[in-house]
């Protein structure tokens, strides 16, 4: 793939390597990648990468290639910028090329002498995923969670007075506008149900982050099912379609973060 580039990198470490540097500075390792890659010489990254392995993977070969064509001579590096996510490290080297912003981000760990090994790199063309980012609807299923459905029956138990479902909002986002779908079936066997109702519901309430909120079924109320329902023959189901307002991309405050941002002086 072109973008999002993820390779793991497991070469051998040389101990009479002559090019020596501050192992333990996150940012003469960005120097050293940035050298390896901008001079197609890999053998420099083996100073700088998780020991134990005498050969770069086959498997990686070609992503490699592709990332070291993007170099030429003029490239430099317009930032680096380091952090963390959970026990996971990275660097990120920035580039600006044209119109367009990459970043080679540089995956690394530590060991008990504080001293830096990479093990592993993703390429991206910021400004190519900040559009697709823009264009893409906004749907957090992993962090929108649809908890149960909470129903009432007429005296018959065969039809619904009236359904709602139960969102947690486990976002880090306050929204004011949800579309999902919500599915019911009667199961019938162990192994084999029929779904008798569907509907797409859209609501405007406010769901402010870490909420519970209750979202109300219309099509459920006064719904004749032509069984008798209970909480061991239904089943339900939900889909998110839509979420909002949608937050700014990431990618895209990152490239405004970079505009203003002037060439460092790194190495050439």
């Amino acid at each position: 793939m072109k973008n999002n580039i993820i390779l793991f990198l497991l070469i051998i470490i040389i101990s009479s390597c002559q090019n020596k540097f501050d192992k333990t500075d996150i940012f003469k390792i960005g120097d050293a990648i940035h050298k390896s890659f901008l001079h197609k010489d890999l053998d420099n990254l083996k100073q700088i990468c998780v020991p134990k392995m005498d050969y770069v993977r086959e498997t990686y070969k070609s992503e490699i290639e592709e990332i070291q064509s993007f170099y030429t001579n003029n490239t430099r590096v317009l930032k680096m910028d380091t952090s963390s996510m959970s026990q996971m490290k990275y660097l990120d080297l920035f580039y600006n090329r044209d119109s367009d912003f990459y970043r080679l981000r540089a995956y690394y760990q530590k060991d008990s002498l504080n001293k830096i090994s990479v093990v592993g790199f993703s390429f991206d063309n910021l400004t190519v995923a900040c559009k697709k980012d823009q264009k893409e609807t906004f749907c957090p299923s992993h962090v929108l969670l649809f908890e149960k459905i909470i129903w009432t029956t007429d005296y018959s138990g065969t039809s619904f007075k009236k359904g709602t479902v139960l969102l947690h909002n486990y976002s880090v986002w306050d929204l004011n506008y949800i579309k999902f779908r919500t599915l019911l079936k009667h199961k019938i066997s162990p192994t084999y149900s029929e779904t008798f109702f569907t509907q797409t519901v859209e609501t405007t309430k406010k769901i402010f982050s870490g909420d519970f909120v209750q979202i109300e079924i219309p099509g459920m109320t006064d719904f004749y099912t032509g069984f008798k329902i209970n909480s061991n023959n239904l089943i339900f189901e939900a889909e998110l379609i839509e979420a909002g307002p949608k937050p700014e991309s990431e990618w895209c405050i990152t490239i405004d973060k970079l505009k203003s941002h002037k060439v460092t002086n790194r190495p050439k």
